[in-house]
Order: C-alpha cells, then structure tokens, then sequence
C-alpha cells in the first residue's frame, strides 16, 4: 500500500501542468530571445563576433592565405592542390575555409541586425556596430582574396530565397569594405576609451580599422598596378581592376598607393602603438609585472592587419 502511494504521488507531480515560475531563461544564456535585453548579454555577444576571427587559425585557411610560403616543404597529398593552386571547389580544405568565413559573417550580420533593433542606448549601439561592421571587412578581405566575386551579405538571410544571392564582383566588394570600415574607424572607441578590460577581452580600437584600410588600399594598388598578374581573366568584361567606384579614376595606381600611405601614416604617427624593441617579448606572458603582457591578443591582431610594407618584411606591433 505505501508503495502504490508513492507511485501515484510520482505520476502526479510528472503530470502536473508546468509552473510559471520554473520557466526561466537563464540572462547568460545567448538565445535569440534574450540576447539584447541587456548591455552584458550584448557585450556578450560582441565577443563571440571575436572569437571567430582567432578561429580562422584553421589550417585550411592558413593553407589558402600563404600558399607556397608555408607549404614549400610538401609535394605531395592533400597539400599540393594549396601549393600549385589547382583547388577545386569541392575540395575538402575549400570547403572548411569557405564555411568557416562565411559562418563568421553570419555570426557578424545576425549581431548587427540583433543590436540595431534592441532599443540599447544608441552610443553603445553605434560603438558595437562599428566594431562589428570592422570584423565584417575582415572576413570579407580574406574571402574576396581567396575567391574574387564572392555574394556580399549586410543582413542575415531569414529565408532560402534571401540566401540566394549572386556573387558580388569583387571590385564593389571592396567598395563595401572601405565603407564599413570608413563607418568603423569613425565611430570604434579610442585605446583609451578601450581600456585595459576591453583589450584583455581581444577588443580593438579605432586605429585597427585605420590600419585595415591601409592594407586594403595597398591590395588594391598592387591589382592596378598589375593587371595582367591576376589569377583571372581581366581582359574579360568587368573582370578589370576598375576601382572608379572606391574614389580613384581607372588606372590611377598612385592615388591608390598615396591612400595606402595616409593609412599607414596615420597608425603610425598618430596610433596608440610602438614598435617592440626586443622580438622575444611578442611571446612573453608574465602579467604579474607586465600587466602589457594582458594584450597579447590584441597585439597579434595588429600585427595581422598592419600593412605589409615591402614584400619580405612585416611590422610587428606591441602597445605602449
């Protein structure tokens, strides 16, 4: 008898009804519901926009980006389609990096449609969209650099039919870019406003934009510059390096070059940044005294986004 009471006690709390008070959807938790009903749970959301960035170390796209620099030592297997670039579209490597910058940007756009309507304060909205709008341009220098015309989203598809969209030719692509990262650079916060926990959170400041317009700049320069060293076909229609619509007449390689330079000058006279003096300090980590040593990744995304000024050397940035 008292078993049976306890069984009928148990099937009657399973089949009870749900409580009101027990549906609660945890404040931490990133759904879509929740996401932007707060300035913590939209910073958030912020820094998972950056976490993409460091996850595009995959070697896939590390294949694709330097190409015969980083694979002289392999003739054979699945690597020789990076060295000779003989990729095919379907080939497993092209594939992971595809889906993984085009996930980063997906992850970017659903960000700024989310925080555009979330009724934030619209100083904190603008700040977070121009950072987001800086990521954008990332993803997007990497893809359009691996695959020319690539479909250039600014919203987040809701449907099939907003998902299929055509390839963008690659020099309106850049045309986007600068303009996002034109918005970026106005509208990020300074080093200062950034603080010590904003970089320890891998943000960046207002002069990475500055300094990804720079190497925007110098790429399209060196595709004026150029013409006939393209991978493709420039001879056929609207395949020519004609970037009229970024602002420079067609064939104008110095007003291209004399961009790329007020960019990088601005960085580097104006920047929040130094060069470090001693190269094994890059790889130091010892925040006890050196609280610098916090910025880390910060400093290694500079270093990614710094112009490359020659075709041998880099500039390796440390912060102040």
């Amino acid at each position: 008898m008292k078993k049976f009471i306890i069984l009928s006690a148990l099937v009657a709390a399973l089949t009870l009804p749900a409580c009101d008070f027990l549906e609660e959807v945890p404040r931490t938790s990133l759904v879509q519901e929740n996401v932007y009903q707060d300035e913590a749970s939209a910073y958030s959301a912020l820094l998972g926009c950056y976490k993409t960035l460091f996850n595009l170390s995959h070697n896939s796209v590390l294949y694709a980006a330097h190409g015969a620099s980083i694979l002289h030592a392999y003739g054979k297997g699945p690597y020789l389609s990076w060295y000779n670039h003989t990729l095919y579209s379907m080939h497993s490597g092209n594939l992971t990096a595809y889906s993984k910058i085009f996930g980063s940007i997906a992850k970017v756009n659903t960000f700024i449609d989310g925080i555009e309507e979330s009724g934030l304060p619209d100083d904190l909205v603008r700040t977070y969209v121009a950072e987001a709008r800086f990521l954008r341009a990332w993803y997007y220098f990497t893809a359009v650099r691996f695959w020319g015309d690539v479909p250039y989203l600014l919203h987040q598809p809701g449907t099939i039919e907003e998902a299929s969209v055509p390839r963008t030719p690659y020099q309106e692509v850049y045309r986007l870019m600068l303009e996002d990262l034109e918005f970026a650079e106005a509208n990020m916060v300074s080093f200062e406003e950034l603080g010590i926990e904003g970089r320890k959170d891998t943000r960046v400041c207002n002069y990475a934009a500055t300094a990804l317009k720079a190497k925007l700049w110098l790429q399209i320069a060196c595709m004026m510059e150029s013409p006939e060293d393209q991978w493709f076909d420039t001879s056929k229609e609207g395949r020519y390096p004609d970037f009229s619509a970024c602002g420079i007449a067609r064939d104008d390689v110095n007003a291209a070059y004399r961009k790329a330079l007020d960019s990088a000058e601005d960085v580097i006279e104006n920047g929040p940044y130094s060069l470090e003096p001693d190269y094994a300090n890059l790889f130091r980590f010892n925040p006890g005294e050196h609280p610098e040593d916090y910025l880390s990744k910060e400093r290694i995304l500079v270093i990614a986004i710094t112009p490359r000024l020659s075709s041998c050397t880099y500039s390796s940035w440390s912060l102040p």
